[in-house]
């Protein structure tokens, strides 16, 4: 926890803003990195059981393969919207 502010220092309010903008963002980025990492392990996952043939049942291998094309899609559209996500980092 933050120590409380100075009031006599007008910079350090702007300072602690600025500091909490940073965090925030660095927690922001590192949840999409996570959302990322998650969809293509989702996308491995439900390929495994698309390729598993006879193993599974067909309606198991149809939900894997309608997972795969919705989790490709939205790992998508966060790239997109984020590029960042795909393993860029944030200067």
């Amino acid at each position: 926890m933050r120590p409380p502010l100075d009031e006599s220092e007008p910079h350090a309010s702007v300072e602690a803003d600025t500091e909490t903008s940073v965090s925030a963002g660095n927690v922001a980025f590192q949840h999409a990195e996570l959302l990322d990492a998650s969809l293509r392990l989702t996308q491995q996952i439900a390929a495994l059981i698309i390729e598993g043939g006879d193993l599974y049942s067909p309606s198991v291998r149809n939900l894997a393969r309608r997972l795969a094309d919705n989790s490709a899609a939205v790992a998508q559209s966060l790239r997109a919207i984020d590029p960042q996500a795909e393993g860029g980092r944030r200067v």
